[in-house]
């Protein structure tokens, strides 16, 4: 999965992390933290809102809670809608249900890739901003 991350980034600007949660610590589970209040902890923790072009963007999954989410720096928020990024989740939930976990995650990739082509096209040799590992808790 590394690799294709790597890939699609040399297609448009954008920085991409995916992180795969299976259980949460207790402390957030005591605190009734959201999927999605986990995914912008993730976001701050990992630095992915520290790109050249405000364009990270963080997929998270939780299988504890069968939860996708997806978090987009500034940059990018004001090109791609919520929705859009909620569609990317869905179709990547819907493979999850199949028990297709690598498909769903190649799914999510690709649907991403395609939105950051268009919001945010290649104009240069840009620099690989974080890494491309996926992020296994």
């Amino acid at each position: 999965m590394s690799e294709d991350i790597g890939r699609s980034e040399t297609r448009h600007v954008g920085q991409i992390r995916f992180v795969i949660e299976s259980n949460m610590d207790m402390a957030a589970v005591w605190h009734r933290v959201t999927p999605r209040a986990r995914a912008w902890q993730w976001f701050s923790e990992l630095g992915v809102w520290d790109t050249q072009h405000n364009s990270g963007v963080l997929v998270y999954v939780s299988f504890a809670d069968h939860r996708v989410e997806i978090v987009a720096d500034r940059g990018i928020t004001e090109h791609v809608a919520d929705a859009v990024w909620q569609s990317v989740c869905d179709a990547m939930l819907q493979s999850f249900k199949h028990g297709d976990f690598i498909g769903g995650l190649n799914v999510g990739l690709g649907q991403i890739t395609d939105i950051l082509v268009q919001a945010f096209p290649r104009v240069d040799a840009n620099a690989n901003e974080l890494t491309n590992e996926v992020l296994l808790k």
